[in-house]
């Protein structure tokens, strides 16, 4: 696809079920979307690896850790709770163009559900060493999928 939200080049990329070299998960290819598919040991670390896909999908490059965010999200259920947090890391891509290489969450209950915190490490995106390849526009509850350690998620691309 040319020309991209901010006029960037990208690329559409298809991929049939493969194992990212990098990471415990999996890229789904969908209809007009894509996914992963996480496999971790607790919720907490999956969440974690699911944000990192989601930017490793958009940017190719190496991301260094020169700057921090930190996300706050609240959800009566986790799979509301991956949604908002993934939505909320695409609004920082897109306003900020903050990308990040390393995500630590913290994940408590109490009694109106769920409160996440999240503490992102990278850097603002360098066109010169980062290539933006996929649009993603949005991380849907189609397939969605939240259940320990494992996770399937949808982005609308």
């Amino acid at each position: 696809m040319e020309g991209g939200m901010w006029g960037w080049h990208t690329r559409t990329i298809k991929y049939p079920l493969v194992s990212h070299p990098s990471m415990p998960y999996e890229i789904i290819d969908h209809t007009a979307d894509i996914g992963i598919r996480v496999l971790e040991e607790t919720t907490e670390k999956a969440f974690e690896t699911a944000a990192r896909a989601l930017f490793e999908l958009i940017v190719e490059g190496t991301v260094e850790i020169k700057s921090s965010r930190e996300v706050k999200c609240s959800a009566s259920e986790k799979d509301q709770l991956l949604v908002d947090l993934l939505s909320e890391l695409l609004y920082i891509f897109d306003v900020e163009h903050f990308v990040a290489a390393k995500v630590d969450a913290t994940i408590t209950s109490g009694a109106e559900g769920f409160e996440l915190v999240a503490t992102l490490g990278g850097e603002t995106l360098d066109l010169a060493r980062h290539d933006v390849v996929m649009e993603v526009k949005a991380a849907t509850y189609h397939m969605l999928e939240v259940e320990g350690g494992r996770i399937t998620v949808l982005f609308d691309i």
